[in-house]
């Protein structure tokens, strides 16, 4: 060890900062070594840098034009130019298992100090060798990448004007808000008992640590620093208005936007678009997760792009057990890429449009339903999989039933070559699944577990739904049989939205309602408002009325405008059915409007573990698999494969395909 004599200032970090990654003030000994105890020692006289003889950059963007054109060259050589189906084909061939077969052949994954760099097969093994000459300069100087950035590169690193344009985020004031160590510690427990279990991302044990550290005053470096804060703009977000003032002393809506604006600069300090490390992209993730909730979708859809972007980039669509990566690296990187499809999903669903994330260009495997406290670096070899509840159980169902539900593909509209009671038994087969797997093995007494368990079935119940909306008649005129066989459909349309209003209302769970409140159930509330359209005055219609009428106040007039695709369309379908209400009534819209919804009557019940009466959104019998519930002739079950989906079907995207059936999404949505 160097002889440092005390309070000489050194040129490099001492051993213990630099292993926990911790800013060091170079002093001997230095102030988070004599916090800790620890003997500070410092490392050897750094060797001399290599003096590279770098190209001048003409030269090089001159190489890298070669070997795109050397690629360009390779692919229509490979092209099969003799047959005529080729072109027609190139589709086909995309979404059959040629591109699980590539992801399995090759590409390098790059993994040092957490950070990691991915290259696919085309640039790491056809042009290995000329890569290799240009690798020196790309990864010679990290400096070059950290370029400080903050005053000219908008939100994620991005300029302004650019992506996001003149979004809600450009328009924050410059003060961010940064939580002195009692509100850290605060918003830490908030975090861990609010966000965390609907929110899986994180492996709180090591972000406990960087928690731990900031409130010691530690300086953090720039991705662990945005990790921390992207962490209490969470648990912020999960707080109620009268809480944050309380807690904080201020409103929610400037603690939110105080914290915005300290994530994204965090963020661009950590220089995220370049980053290669895991820490800055599970901030990332986290804060768009969250920020869904109460920002602008429109912003949160297009970061979540940067976001997938970055995370290929890092090679997380990959799994790490295909590299030889630890049991604890393979499972981190598992959750954090399955909650970025997550994100994804949501984004689009928001925006109604595809999903940027393809089944057949991934291969990372589902994460493994165990609890993130049982993961530690050092294991060698991960626990046995639970059956029942985990930390990572709601994440684990929402992937499943996405993934299982995406191979019905473009089938899955009215004119799908696929038979409605074919769809029906792939839904029934992956109920089964869920319920079998998971739900049966639920104390459904824990409000956490009551709270995951009905997600689940309300998204079930929203694909149900979906499916069977294609068997309702579309004319105003039609009656008899044909409008009768709609009533099972629109009952059940009419129990789930009143469900889905009692789940966001619910006191035993109210400290998750702040996640709640973003499961709308636009389907089922506008398919109800479309059968109020055409249907007449009845009980039956009356009770619907009620029920769509709060549930429209709740998730349209009272709460924070996020700017989804559905919000509008949905507004002028609510005044169709106002409108023709009023009619039929005889009265006055602006009488219709005076007239305050009545009490609804929560069948939720009393959730207390001896009695376990805990209702869930219906689903008729979903979990018989040989159950008809519309008259269609009975169905073969689905089988599921190892890895949960089921067999024989093909995969593609599924958004877009939900909603075929109902008008009012196709009228201008300006």
């Amino acid at each position: 060890m160097p002889n440092h004599p005390m309070g000489e200032v050194s040129k490099r970090s001492c051993n213990n900062c630099r292993q926990r990654k911790v800013r060091c003030d170079k002093k001997h000994p230095c102030e988070a070594c004599s916090r800790s105890g620890k003997e500070c020692v410092y490392p050897g006289p750094k060797r001399a840098s290599r003096k590279l003889n770098r190209p001048p950059v003409s030269e090089l963007m001159a190489r890298l034009r070669q070997l795109e054109d050397a690629e360009m060259v390779r692919l229509m050589q490979t092209a099969d130019k003799d047959d005529p189906d080729y072109g027609s084909n190139i589709e086909e061939r995309g979404s059959s298992g040629t591109n699980l077969e590539k992801l399995d052949q090759g590409g390098r994954l790059v993994v040092k100090g957490g950070r990691s760099r991915y290259v696919d097969d085309d640039a790491s093994v056809i042009f290995g060798d000329k890569i290799q000459e240009l690798r020196e300069v790309v990864e010679s100087s990290s400096s070059e990448d950290n370029t400080e950035t903050e005053d000219i590169l908008g939100p994620f690193g991005l300029p302004h004007g650019g992506l996001v344009g003149d979004s809600n985020w450009t328009k924050m004031t410059a003060t961010g808000f940064y939580p002195h160590t009692t509100q850290l510690n605060m918003l830490w427990h908030i975090y861990q008992s609010r966000v965390h279990p609907l929110i899986a991302v994180l492996h709180v044990p090591s972000v406990e640590r960087i928690v731990r550290d900031a409130a010691d005053g530690i300086a953090l470096e720039p991705c662990s620093r945005s990790l921390m804060l992207s962490v209490c703009f969470a648990a912020v977000v999960s707080m109620t208005p009268n809480q944050c003032v309380t807690m904080l002393g201020q409103s929610h809506e400037m603690a939110i936007e105080g914290l915005s604006v300290a994530v994204n600069r965090a963020l661009k300090q950590a220089n995220f678009i370049n980053s290669k490390d895991i820490p800055a992209l599970q901030a990332a993730a986290l804060f768009l997760l969250c920020f869904r909730v109460v920002g602008d979708t429109r912003v949160v859809w297009a970061e979540a792009a940067v976001v997938v972007r970055v995370a290929q980039g890092q090679g997380i669509h990959r799994d790490g057990s295909k590299f030889g990566l630890s049991p604890f690296e393979t499972e981190i990187r598992r959750r954090l890429w399955w909650h970025i499809c997550i994100l994804d999903m949501l984004a689009s669903e928001d925006q109604g449009t595809d999903t940027q994330i393809k089944p057949d260009t991934f291969d990372t495997r589902l994460p493994s339903n165990i609890d993130g406290y049982d993961l530690f670096p050092e294991m060698s070899e991960l626990p046995s999989e639970k059956l029942g509840y985990t930390d990572i159980t709601l994440c684990i169902i929402n992937c499943e039933i996405a993934t299982s539900v995406s191979q019905l593909g473009p089938s899955f509209g009215r004119n799908s070559k696929i038979s409605i009671s074919d769809r029906e038994a792939h839904i029934k087969a992956l109920a089964c699944h869920i319920q079998d797997r998971y739900l049966d093995h639920f104390d459904l007494g824990v409000p956490i577990q009551w709270m995951v368990a009905t997600i689940g079935r309300l998204m079930l119940s929203k694909v149900w739904l979906a499916i069977h909306i294609q068997k309702t008649p579309r004319d105003a005129d039609e009656s008899g049989p044909a409008r009768q066989a709609a009533d099972p459909i629109f009952q059940t349309a009419v129990e789930i939205t009143e469900f889905a209003y009692f789940f966001q209302e619910n006191e035993t769970t109210a400290q998750f309602a702040w996640l709640a409140r973003s499961y709308k159930q636009w389907h089922a509330l506008a398919y109800v408002l479309s059968e109020l359209c055409v249907r007449d005055i009845s009980p039956e219609t009356d009770h619907a009325w009620n029920v769509v009428t709060k549930m429209y106040r709740k998730c349209v007039k009272e709460a924070p405008e996020t700017y989804s695709m559905f919000q509008k369309p949905l507004s002028r379908l609510m005044e169709q059915a106002a409108t023709s209400r009023a009619e039929r009534l005889g009265i006055s819209r602006e009488l219709l409007d005076d007239q305050s919804p009545g009490a609804l009557k929560s069948t939720i019940g009393s959730m207390n573990s001896e009695s376990k009466q805990i209702l869930f959104p219906p689903m008729l019998d979903l979990c018989n698999p040989y159950h008809s519930p519309i008259g269609d002739e009975p169905t073969e079950p689905a089988h599921f494969d190892n890895a949960g989906l089921i067999q024989g079907m093909s995969a593609s995207g599924l958004t877009g395909h939900l909603y075929p059936n109902i008008d009012w999404l196709f009228e201008p949505l300006i």
